[in-house]
């Protein structure tokens, strides 16, 4: 073989850029929301948080490359099994667009207890289209309301992170709100409820959804970056980290 072929070859190897895919095991759940079903083929890995679709008059359709989820904004939601948190430092990204964000209040997810006083956590909009998350452990609930407005017809980016006892919401890659509260241990009580609240007929959101991904470790300011760059239909196992 010629010499100049050889080293041709050799150069590409050391400088070809290499496509490298999320650490799955980083992962407590993943909804990706392909068009070939409902969950996508890593449905809850690794802990089989499977869904179901609970109001039929859902529909799903394509977006960009991958797909995602449309809510009615009536009584549609994905119900899946809890999301094992423990009380160990956690990360939740969600893409979400918003059809309609005044009137009511409009749940993007709700994680944990359904009735309780056990902890849970929860993003959405209020009916004066403020970006709210709230924490519950026990009797106390502390409200993160933001003072930003939910954007309406266009992807917005959110990330919810948990470091110790302070919780911290990002909107399209810039911090919003931070409460500090104590949490106890979410490991098995309630359900894992996407787009909608515990009991349907109310509070759905009315909109699309996208790449909700829940990783078991508290991502850093450039992992959530990356995320952000990613954009709305991208699949969140496409980042470097």
């Amino acid at each position: 073989m010629n010499n100049k072929l050889i080293l041709s070859f050799v150069f590409l190897l050391l400088f070809m850029p290499f496509a490298s895919a999320q650490n799955i095991t980083d992962y407590i759940a993943y909804y990706p929301f392909d068009y070939t079903s409902v969950m996508g083929e890593f449905d809850g890995d690794p802990n089989g948080a499977d869904g179901i679709v609970v109001a039929s008059d859902s529909d799903a359709y394509n977006y960009g490359r991958n797909g995602s989820f449309e809510f009615d904004g009536i009584d549609g939601m994905v119900e899946a099994d809890p999301i094992k948190f423990g009380t160990d430092n956690w990360t939740i990204s969600i893409w979400a667009y918003a059809e309609v964000v005044s009137g009511d209040d409009f749940s993007i997810y709700w994680i944990g207890d359904d009735d309780g006083t056990e902890p849970r956590v929860r993003l959405g909009i209020i009916s004066t289209k403020k970006i709210i998350f709230n924490i519950r452990s026990g009797a106390t609930e502390i409200d993160g309301a933001s003072t930003v407005d939910m954007p309406i017809n266009t992807w917005t980016h959110f990330v919810l992170t948990r470091e110790g006892n302070t919780f911290t919401l990002y909107m399209d890659d810039t911090a919003i709100k931070t409460v500090t509260t104590t949490m106890g241990s979410l490991t098995s009580a309630g359900h894992t409820n996407i787009g909608g609240m515990p009991h349907v007929g109310g509070n759905s959101w009315d909109g699309t959804l996208d790449e909700m991904v829940v990783y078991n470790k508290l991502l850093n300011s450039t992992e959530i970056t990356e995320l952000f760059n990613l954009g709305a239909g991208i699949r969140a196992d496409e980042t470097s980290f």
